[in-house]
């Protein structure tokens, strides 16, 4: 069957009161590039390795098993299996290590996989009574997870052997931790709780490498944010970016005392936040039924360079937490679901969103 006709209605901003609206329709073989169904069901995240022009995606725990590996280009590569409730995942900092890591939500361990071959080298099983990771991040050259059961809240290990260590308690978050970090502040760790009301925000600092985690500041009820989807720090580490059902629009946190530093505008409901590596763009991606779903703004700014619609009010519709930039801003990868609850979910991308 030949691939489906794949269109975006694109916006350009050519001012803050005046709007060019372009159907661009890509259509044929050498121009066209159909969305890829993933063998997942449902989605939960998307890492992208600019090293080898690779990108991981994994579905949502714990119905999945398995890594879906496709190129720049949109195309599956191969699918890593025997990944029980694979879930959470993230690159080695360290390139040289080339590794991914990824957390077995039912399996209670996080596994390690060659980004050179695309194979698993091994896994480490958490300590007991400590069950279901998921958010991975790295601090002081250890790898931190976030874990949900029985009582939820966060560690850290060495991936070179060693103790194991968790914290859980009034300091920590307790229900779906997202965790993330940046080298450029090396020495600090930010989590939130997946999907709560109000949300929060604790500020974690790492003396060093073997420290205990040190709450610096934490922010409950932040920016007025409810149901949190997605959190990333700007790459230079100025500022932490939240997507939340609520308000309708990215909130923007100083990084240092959690201050409100700006806001995104987008609509309801914000689901999805990616920057650029060089932290010069964002990308915020909302449940946008009846119009735009992606905006593709300047760091810092408050209109949109470009607006992308990914579909109709009938779908597809960008999933939560479905979108990524690879390094240079080239493209930025996408992840859509047929339709409102649904479990089927495809790849694409669109090119040049940092391009006027």
């Amino acid at each position: 069957m030949p691939p489906a006709r794949r269109s975006w209605r694109v916006s350009y901003l050519a001012s803050p009161l005046a709007t060019l609206t372009l159907l661009v329709a890509f259509m044929g073989a050498a121009t066209a590039r159909a969305a890829t169904t993933l063998p997942l069901s449902g989605f939960h995240q998307m890492v992208v390795d600019d090293a080898n022009r690779h990108v991981f995606v994994t579905g949502a725990p714990p119905a999945n098993d398995s890594i879906v590996v496709l190129d720049f280009e949109g195309q599956v590569l191969t699918t890593i299996t025997d990944l029980a409730g694979a879930s959470g995942m993230v690159l080695d900092p360290r390139r040289h290590k080339h590794a991914l890591y990824v957390a077995l939500n039912t399996a209670d361990a996080i596994a390690t996989v060659s980004t050179r071959n695309l194979t698993v080298r091994g896994q480490v099983q958490l300590d007991a009574p400590v069950e279901c990771p998921d958010s991975l991040a790295f601090v002081r050259s250890r790898l931190w997870f976030g874990f949900g059961c029985p009582e939820g809240g966060i560690g850290s290990m060495n991936t070179n052997g060693g103790a194991m260590r968790t914290y859980t308690g009034s300091n920590f978050p307790f229900y779906e931790p997202i965790l993330v970090s940046t080298p450029q502040l090396p020495d600090v760790l930010f989590a939130s709780e997946r999907g709560l009301s109000p949300a929060s925000i604790f500020r974690y600092a790492i003396a060093h490498r073997d420290a205990l985690p040190t709450l610096t500041t934490s922010a409950f009820d932040p920016g007025s944010a409810e149901n949190l989807a997605d959190m990333v720090l700007l790459p230079n580490g100025s500022d932490l970016l939240t997507a939340s059902g609520y308000p309708y629009f990215l909130n923007a946190f100083r990084e240092n005392d959690l201050a409100q530093d700006g806001a995104y505008p987008t609509g309801p409901y914000p689901i999805a936040v990616a920057t650029t590596a060089d932290s010069s763009w964002v990308a915020a991606g909302i449940l946008g039924i009846y119009g735009p779903d992606v905006f593709i703004f300047p760091a810092g700014g408050t209109t949109p360079l470009h607006m992308y619609d990914l579909g109709t009010s009938n779908g597809p519709y960008l999933a939560d937490r479905g979108l990524a930039f690879d390094e240079v801003g080239d493209r930025i990868f996408v992840v859509t679901r047929a339709d409102l609850g649904s479990d089927v979910v495809a790849f694409d991308l669109i090119p040049n969103p940092t391009v006027p």
